[in-house]
């Protein structure tokens, strides 16, 4: 009886640390001049764009400006 508890046990053990993980998120994305964007509407993508600068307004929002480099990906 006490052999199989301590394989019960270990078997628990086993399961419940062996699937913990750290988990890591991506790095974040530099966005500035030069980089591409993508504008759509959720749906699909409408604009592949290049961005001059990006910032914030004077309501903290943060809006980019395009170096008007936009075609359509379709």
């Amino acid at each position: 009886m006490l052999k199989r508890f301590a394989l019960l046990a270990a078997a628990v053990m086993a399961l419940a640390g062996g699937g913990m993980g750290i988990a890591t998120a991506a790095p974040p994305v530099t966005l500035g001049g030069g980089s591409g964007i993508t504008l759509g509407d959720g749906g699909q993508d409408i604009y592949d764009c290049t961005l001059t600068t990006i910032g914030n307004d004077a309501s903290g929002r943060l809006v980019g400006l395009t170096a008007a480099h936009c075609v359509s990906p379709a």
